[in-house]
């Protein structure tokens, strides 16, 4: 007997139904009661959202995350992410290392210790000095960042990891990193990680 994929639409009550409970992918709409997304066991960052049309919080063996449904002509909401440029100018505040996050805004840093990570050459060499304009210290460079703790030296709270990859963002981010990475690599386009958060950033040259 051939099992076939089966998809079951649901009332928010059933999230403890026998029907829902094995279910390899679950889809909680936004705009729920914060009760009825406990149900579901939604995080809490990921609770309250307001309802645009199509917008769910996807869960599966990667975890949870927002993620936007589609059918085209039908559902119309705000992006879940605004694109990066391919490159910046010179037109953001000292502080700032570029533009990234979800908003597409200038990205800040905390003063202090900080490392970047990645191949060598004239991209990280760039990637260094825009850090170190930002933070007011020289960061640590190393290829990879278990190059950057030890004894007496911790990791320190931004990360910036160039020509990122899948398994170089694993390394350094504790949640989710979906949709990180470029499938080909832009010049200057990294991953900055703060306290274990993980953001694209296209970074501003220096």
């Amino acid at each position: 007997m051939h099992e076939l994929p089966t998809l079951l639409a649901v009332p928010a009550a059933w999230a403890s139904h026998r029907l829902t409970m094995g279910a390899g992918l679950r889809l909680v709409f936004t705009g729920l009661p914060e009760q009825d997304d406990a149900a579901w066991e939604v995080p809490r960052e990921l609770r309250r959202l307001p309802a645009f049309p199509g917008r769910v919080r996807a869960h599966d063996a990667a975890g949870w995350r927002e993620a936007q449904l589609a059918l085209p002509g039908v559902w119309r909401a705000r992006p879940l992410a605004l694109p990066l440029p391919p490159s910046v100018a010179g037109e953001l505040p000292r502080a700032a290392i570029g533009i990234g996050g979800d908003l597409a805004m200038p990205v800040f840093v905390p003063a202090g210790p900080a490392g970047v990570v990645g191949p060598p050459g004239a991209e990280r060499d760039a990637a260094t000095r825009r850090v170190q304009l930002a933070t007011g210290a020289a960061p640590a460079v190393a290829e990879s960042v278990f190059a950057l703790g030890g004894p007496g030296r911790p990791t320190p709270r931004v990360i910036l990891v160039v020509r990122p990859t899948v398994r170089s963002v694993r390394e350094v981010a504790r949640e989710s990193h979906h949709g990180l990475v470029e499938p080909r690599p832009v010049p200057l386009r990294c991953v900055v990680v703060i306290d274990g958060v993980a953001s694209a950033v296209q970074v501003l040259g220096a």
